[in-house]
């Protein structure tokens, strides 16, 4: 969206909430709103708005990321026709693989859609899923996949609404986040007998609070 384009929806917003224009720096929000919506067409950002409209039943105007949910939906339909795979629809497709995953897994593994593939993590699984029994599977296994397909469907949504501005920073701040000193997680740590002899120095940050929590004794 243009400057001119931003101008015309907040124009919009106020003649349908007077109230919205009232004590605000308009010249400010339309800087704001552009800045959010700069990657995104004009025609689905007022087609967002139209829909808020019609469905709004509370009489306060929309905030950016009321009208962000909206298009991620109006996409989502878009280019899956119905919308978005459900869990259980990604769940059913899974079940399906694995049923011919014994000798076809990795066949099997790329028909399935991108996201599903990402938590199955690889045609292995699907094999090793195959060969248990049924109870587990539909239950344990099934549950497991669900919850951790509505996870990464939730992240996908939240991400697709972010500029891409925001969406280039990600990498970076998750590299700079890793680069942090913390603690380490348990799947991290080497078993005690693995580790050589003065393999891996004490860090400096470590050892000094340790050092200070010994003094405090």
């Amino acid at each position: 969206m243009t400057m001119a384009e931003t101008a015309k929806l907040i124009a919009s917003i106020g003649k349908v909430w007077p109230s919205f224009a009232e004590h605000r720096d308009l010249d400010g929000t339309i800087a704001i709103w552009q800045r959010v919506f700069a990657d995104d067409e004009a025609a689905l950002v007022g087609q967002a708005l139209g829909i808020f409209i019609a469905t709004d039943t509370r009489g306060f105007a929309p905030v950016p990321g009321q009208l962000k949910e909206i298009m991620a939906t109006i996409r989502s339909a878009a280019e899956n026709g119905s919308g978005s795979l459900t869990d259980q629809e990604a769940w059913h497709l899974v079940s399906k693989a694995c049923a011919n995953s014994g000798y076809h897994a990795e066949e099997e593994f790329r028909r399935l859609p991108p996201v599903c593939r990402q938590i199955v993590g690889s045609a292995s699984v699907l094999r090793e899923w195959s060969q248990i029994d049924t109870d587990r599977f539909q239950t344990v296994i099934a549950s497991n996949f669900m919850r951790s397909y509505r996870v990464r469907a939730q992240q996908e949504r939240e991400y697709s609404k972010l500029p891409s501005s925001l969406r280039a920073l990600m990498p970076a701040i998750g590299q700079t986040i890793g680069a942090l000193p913390g603690e380490t997680g348990p799947e991290a740590l080497p078993e005690p007998e693995t580790l050589p002899e003065e393999s891996v120095p004490m860090p400096a940050w470590f050892k000094s609070q340790m050092e200070a929590m010994h003094c405090g004794k």
